[in-house]
């Protein structure tokens, strides 16, 4: 969904945004991972009808701590595409039982915004949840 400011009507666009999460011990998440399953989702979202509409797509990776940058490759190609890439570090809340929370994502790559002249919103932190395990 994007809000055109200063009071202009709110568009909505499907499929232009992706959640992707990861649990994983290391790791850059370079565009061929899990058999380039990143590379795809780039490409969707350049093809997205946000991107079609001249909006600005995006993937929000969600990763536990052990995932502390994203791959430079993975941002150069989201770059090339115009597709911003969001990064979010989840951890359990200390002294609880499986509570997790997302701390604020951060902006990879801040010129895909610069080259429209368009200004990202922040993607705040998460609501604490639990982690249920079977």
């Amino acid at each position: 969904m994007f809000v055109n400011f200063p009071a202009g009507p709110t568009e909505t666009y499907p499929d232009s945004v992706f959640y992707e999460a990861k649990a994983l011990q290391g790791g850059l998440l370079p565009p061929s991972y899990q058999d380039y399953q990143i590379l795809g989702f780039i490409d969707a979202l350049s093809n997205s009808p946000a991107k079609t509409a001249g909006k600005i797509p995006a993937i929000i990776f969600l990763t536990s701590a052990d995932i502390k940058q994203i791959s430079n490759a993975t941002i150069a190609q989201a770059t090339v595409r115009g597709v911003a890439v969001w990064h979010a570090i989840g951890c359990e809340i200390p002294g609880s039982f499986n509570q997790l929370q997302l701390g604020e994502a951060s902006l990879k790559n801040s010129e895909v915004y610069l080259i429209q002249l368009t200004l990202p919103e922040a993607i705040g932190p998460g609501i604490p949840g639990r982690l249920f395990i079977n």
